[in-house]
């Protein structure tokens, strides 16, 4: 079998192509020599692996600054988390706040330099392009929806390209149909732990995309998550069965396994047509969007900006 795409992770060390999952990510391996065998975590971030001591030392200039940041801010969490759960209840904070107010955090204002916290700390593990550091900084941003469903801190915006790299595509679309539908007419009661939370689960990804237009719910972002995933399955499609050798998502490969050639071409037209609507959407939401993208902009973030504006 021919080595995967680096693009490509193998999920459940199974040597069939049904477990080869598409990934924006490498596998696991030393960023010295790639070696990708009896590897060892750094001790100070635990998400980069060497394949031993004299690459960790060759990589420290390169490693340092980021593993520091990963490594003061993981501390820093652990304290606010510590603090916050040693605090006396009072009028403010209710008692065994983890539990008690699961849902509710933003709103109490004791619980805020907590989740600010967690917050660094997953954007901190973002500066690593390893698996491992994708799936921890993704587990940070669940649990932070769990503790704050108003998501006031907007990890929702990030939630499904780290899915996309992770190669969940299901998830993937799942959250974004959830957020696009959920609150539609604006009743949705954000802090009612009783009423139905991201519970979209086996959403068809190829299905049309009216659900989301024209008063979707979804922000810029995921809306480019959207139009990404739409464009993803289009070329699985139209690769499935070719010699290009690249592998495709688990989502395209069960609907190839029970789908006549002609469903499948119309529905590799009917992606198409979802893509260019969606590009058409965004242009529509902001046009600055797709020229920053294709000229590779990575501007700091603006103090203030206006809904639509460059900025």
């Amino acid at each position: 079998m021919e080595k995967p795409s680096p693009y490509y992770f193998r999920h459940g060390g199974a040597d069939d192509l049904d477990n080869l999952l598409p990934c924006g990510l490498a596998p696991q391996s030393c960023p010295v020599c790639s070696s990708t065998s009896q590897l060892l975590f750094c001790g100070g971030c635990k998400v980069v692996s060497y394949c031993g001591k004299a690459h960790q030392l060759t990589d420290r200039p390169n490693h340092k600054a980021v593993c520091i940041t990963i490594k003061k801010t993981g501390e820093k969490l652990d304290r606010e988390e510590a603090e916050l759960r040693a605090k006396p209840a009072d009028s403010l904070l209710p008692a065994d706040v983890f539990n008690t107010s699961a849902g509710r955090f933003w709103g109490i204002l004791d619980t805020r330099n907590y989740m600010r916290a967690r917050f660094a700390a997953a954007d901190a593990l973002l500066k690593v392009e390893t698996r491992v550091a994708v799936e921890r900084a993704l587990g940070h941003f669940m649990e932070m929806l769990r503790l704050c469903r108003a998501d006031n801190l907007g990890v929702r915006d990030v939630v499904p390209a780290l899915l996309l790299r992770l190669g969940r595509e299901q998830e993937c679309y799942d959250f974004l149909k959830w957020w696009a539908t959920a609150d539609l007419d604006g009743k949705y009661r954000w802090g009612d732990t009783t009423l139905p939370y991201l519970d979209v689960h086996g959403a068809d990804a190829f299905e049309p995309i009216e659900p989301f237009l024209p008063n979707h719910g979804l922000s810029l972002s995921q809306l480019a998550m959207l139009t990404l995933l739409k464009l993803r399955l289009r070329l699985d499609l139209e690769s499935h069965g070719s010699e290009s050798g690249r592998p495709v998502g688990r989502l395209v490969r069960a609907k190839v396994r029970f789908a006549h050639t002609r469903g499948i071409s119309r529905t590799t037209e009917e992606l198409k047509s979802q893509y260019y609507t969606l590009c058409r959407v965004i242009n529509d939401a902001n046009p600055h969007f797709w020229e920053a993208l294709v000229n590779g902009e990575t501007p700091s973030p603006p103090a203030s900006y206006g809904v639509g504006s460059r900025e």
